[in-house]
């Protein structure tokens, strides 16, 4: 008996050893040859899962009657706990029920979360921040009229790689059809009267390079 579980104690213990030395191995790997490191697959499923919370939101909300342009993405950007004007995504045209808040349990129930918290830290000496805007273009909507979408500056590199490969890009920091990007303000209910870039991708959901650093993109809306 006392060997029958001298035996299966020593199996384990092979066990747990080729599995680290197997760890190791393709850690080593990835490093070596380029490929995404596990901080990037970690980044990108939690924007992944923030994006689908703010789509499913969204999509709620318009199904029980919110427009677009009642559409309320504020939080407490100045942090003087009230509502109005001098906050970023005030939208007066929202209504004071709060209905329309995505990030209110009245409306969308999406929990704010700062961009740092989302996409991992940013690259050394830059600050990072995330527009949700009216002004960009995605011509794969077939839509002459600017989209609502998601706009992430700063963003690390290995975060922007692994985007890219999960939408079916490559390795690559610059996917093929990018359009130059642009910013016309925080979306507060209203759309600029044509989008200010328009992105000639495949897809809805992409990471390039511009203004010297990686800029995250995901379409919320297609109009």
């Amino acid at each position: 008996m006392q060997n029958n579980k001298g035996n299966v104690l020593f199996l384990i213990l092979i066990a747990v050893v080729l599995f680290a030395a197997l760890s190791y191995a393709v850690t080593q790997s990835s490093r070596g040859t380029g490929k995404i490191n596990e901080l990037g697959l970690i980044d990108s499923a939690t924007v992944f899962s923030s994006n689908a919370s703010i789509e499913t939101a969204i999509n709620r909300l318009k199904i029980l009657g919110c427009s677009d342009t009642e559409l309320s993405f504020w939080h407490d950007s100045n942090g003087d706990g009230t509502e109005d004007g001098s906050d970023s995504y005030y939208n007066a045209s929202a209504p004071s029920s709060k209905k329309c808040h995505i990030y209110d349990a009245s409306g969308g129930g999406v929990t704010y979360q700062t961009p740092s918290s989302i996409y991992g830290a940013p690259q050394s000496g830059a600050s990072m921040g995330y527009r949700i805007t009216g002004s960009l273009g995605y011509s794969n909507t077939l839509s002459a009229d600017p989209d609502l979408s998601i706009q992430t500056n700063n963003v690390n590199e290995d975060f922007c790689r692994q985007v890219n490969v999960a939408n079916g890009y490559g390795n690559t920091l610059t996917p093929t059809g990018t359009g130059g990007a642009c910013y016309a303000g925080a979306f507060t209910g209203t759309y600029t009267n044509a989008p200010c870039s328009d992105n000639q991708v495949s897809g809805n959901e992409f990471c390039t390079t511009q203004y010297g650093d990686y800029v995250y993109y995901k379409l919320l809306i297609s109009r």
